[in-house]
């Protein structure tokens, strides 16, 4: 196995389910895309379906 540790055991099962079984849990509202984990899905949900940006004042480069 991967050699991880957790202390809570629903942690260990949240991530037995989303990094070892690949299951994919969360699904886009507005698309139906699914994602292992619920940040994976906030991020593609700002980053395709919303038009909020967040742009590096020293750079100029943006992200989401």
């Amino acid at each position: 196995m991967c050699n991880k540790y957790f202390a809570h055991r629903s942690a260990l099962n949240d991530h037995r389910k989303a990094i070892h079984n690949k299951e994919q849990e969360f699904r886009c509202d507005q698309c139906g895309k699914r994602f292992r984990c619920e940040n994976e899905m906030k991020v593609h949900f700002i980053a395709i379906h919303t038009d909020q940006t967040f742009d590096c004042e020293t750079c100029g480069i943006m992200g989401y």
